[in-house]
C-alpha cells in the first residue's frame, strides 16, 4: 500500500476493520518518522511491515488476538525509540 513512499512523514489511519494483511505495507518508508493505525482489528500477517523505516521514532497500533505473524516487522527501523498499544499475546 505504501511501499516504497520515501516521502511521507507522518501517517494515521484509522477504522481498517477489513485489513488483514499488512506484510511490507511501509516496507522502505525511509522518511516516515510517525505512525498511528487504530483498531488493526483483522491483521493476520505484519511480517516486514516496517522494515527500513530508518526516520521512524513512534508508533501507536492498536492491535487484537488475532495478530499472528510479525517476522522482521520492525528490521532496519535504526530510530525508532516508543511502540505504544501493540499486543503480541498470540504471536507465533
Amino acid at each position: 500500500m505504501f511501499y516504497c513512499c520515501s516521502e511521507i512523514q507522518e501517517i494515521k489511519i484509522e477504522n481498517t476493520n477489513k485489513l488483514v494483511n499488512m506484510c511490507s505495507m511501509f516496507y522502505n518508508c525511509f522518511n516516515l518518522e510517525k505512525l498511528s493505525i487504530m483498531k488493526l482489528n483483522s491483521i493476520l500477517d505484519a511480517s516486514f511491515a516496517f522494515k527500513n523505516c530508518l526516520s521512524l521514532k513512534n508508533i501507536n497500533i492498536e492491535t487484537n488476538d488475532k495478530f499472528r505473524r510479525m517476522n522482521n516487522m520492525f528490521e532496519g527501523c535504526k530510530s525508532l525509540t516508543e511502540i505504544k498499544n501493540l499486543n503480541i499475546n498470540s504471536v507465533t
